[in-house]
Parts: structure tokens; sequence; C-alpha cells
């Protein structure tokens, strides 16, 4: 069998983490997508879709013949779950498509960001994050794979920004459009926070990726508490970027400001990260 998951498509493979989950990728129906990793570990290979075939998911993991990756079990949907690329912001989000909200996620060595009550049911995944997959109603049924990463985020971004040029004249499924939804003010902004973009006389501007939706970030860390009038004139300077961004620029979240969950004496503000925005 050839080592499928070296293939330059190819951006993370599932490996199993228990008896079951090696029966799916042992499955016949899996064949074309079981690879044999360095550390010898046979796993499902998960990649850019096939050429010519204009469409936003990776993968789609159940027990029914549409499938991409089948799951065997009375406790799995005919849809369990799948992974979509957000073009317009080159990450991956892994969706729960079960009925009984049946699919979880999470991680036991690195950072984890699961599934949260008023949310919609669809998280980041990449490096580091996210990396665990647990399918099935009962602990004697789950089915549960390891993420393990084969490109980066930064690697990940261009390669989504690679197939969204090379699929742009094709005809695309309206089903599959991007959709932002609406800020609960009532939910806090979950982010991985990513490289810095400036510094200023509030604080530091990084580049964040929003866990719950995908959306690329501007997020800025305060050294200190704000008084009412730094805060008035920090909200001007926001109000101002959302203004002065460009048309063709992806719309900006209002601003808001919460607590940061690191330190609750630091404040984190929140917008839409535009290429190129870095003023603080």
């Amino acid at each position: 069998m050839p080592d499928l998951h070296s293939h330059p498509s190819v951006l993370f493979s599932l490996c199993p983490g228990n008896e079951l989950a090696e029966k799916a990728v042992e499955h016949g129906l899996n064949c074309l997508r079981a690879s044999t990793l360095s550390n010898g570990t046979r796993a499902l290979v998960v990649g850019l879709p096939f050429p010519g075939k204009s469409s936003t998911t990776l993968a789609t993991l159940g027990r029914g013949e549409d499938a991409d990756i089948y799951i065997e079990g009375e406790s799995i949907s005919r849809l369990q779950c799948s992974f979509e690329m957000v073009l317009d912001f080159g990450v991956i989000m892994f969706n729960d498509l079960s009925r009984g909200s049946t699919t979880q996620i999470g991680d036991s060595d690195a950072m984890a960001m699961p599934f949260e009550p008023g949310r919609a049911r669809k998280v980041l995944v990449q490096h580091d994050l996210n990396t665990i997959i647990e399918m099935g109603r009962k602990p004697g049924d789950l089915v549960k794979f390891k993420l393990v990463w084969h490109k980066g985020p930064k690697e990940t971004a261009e390669m989504i920004e690679f197939y969204k040029n090379a699929t742009a004249s094709q005809v695309k499924n309206p089903r599959l459009a991007l959709t932002l939804e609406v800020e609960d003010p009532g939910l806090r902004v979950r982010y991985v926070r990513g490289e810095k973009l400036g510094s200023g006389r509030y604080g530091t501007v990084y580049k964040a990726t929003n866990v719950d939706s995908g959306r690329n970030m501007a997020v800025k860390i305060l050294n200190r508490p704000l008084n009412q009038r730094e805060l008035l004139v920090l909200q001007r300077e926001v109000q101002f970027l959302c203004q002065a961004r460009h048309v063709s620029d992806p719309p900006l979240v209002p601003y808001r400001h919460e607590p940061n969950v690191d330190a609750s004496h630091i404040l984190s503000i929140f917008s839409h990260r535009r290429t190129g925005m870095g003023r603080t």
C-alpha cells in the first residue's frame, strides 16, 4: 500500500485511538484512504478534494453510503461529522452532523477548545488544537481517532488559498457558501493567538483565529486596565478602522472587549483582521 500520507495534498491523518477505530481503518470501504505512517501506524488520510471537484468538504464520516469515510456502529449516524475548509480564512473546521450530538472533540496532550452549549457544533482544528475526536453514545461504543497533522497552520492556509484560486472559475454549490454568524455578545470569544502584528500605547496586537467560526481576527491584549476615557479613545480607534476598511474586505465584527481568560486584569479587543492591518 503506498504511503498516501506523504502526498502533497494530504493535510492530516486520522490515527486510531481504540479497537473500533482500527477496524474502521482496515474496512474495505476505506482502503483508498488507508496509509502506513512512518511509525508503522495504520491511519486514514484527509487532504484537499480531488482536482476538478468544487467543494469545501475535505471528508465526511458516518455509516451512510455517501460518507467519504465509513464508520461502522449502531450509534453512528449516516453522516456523523465532517471536516470543512473555510476558503476565505484558510482554516479547517470540524462539524458535528449527528442527530443526537454524539460527536465530541478535545485533546489529551495539547490545547482543547471543544463544543460548548449555546454555540454551533463546529470548532477549529489545527496542529496542537482539538486533535482527538470521539463518535458514539456509550463508552463501549465510542470510535476514537487522533489527528496527526502533516502540515502546520501556515502551510495549510497556503494550500487552501491555492485550492481556492484553482477552483475560482468553477460553479459553486450555494449550500456551501460561507456564512458569517452574528457574534453572540453573551458568549466569550474563543481564539487561538498567532503572530504579533504590532504594539502601541495600550497594548500589543496579535493575529488570531476564532475557534468557533474560523474567522481571522486582530486581538489586542492590553497592558493594563484602562479608565473610561482611555476605553473611549480605544473604541473610537477600532471604529475608525472599521470605517476605513476596503470595500472588498470581509465584514468586521462589532467592537467588544472582555476579560482575558489568562489574566483577569488584562482586556482583549477583537475585530476582523484584514490583509495588511497592523495598526494599534
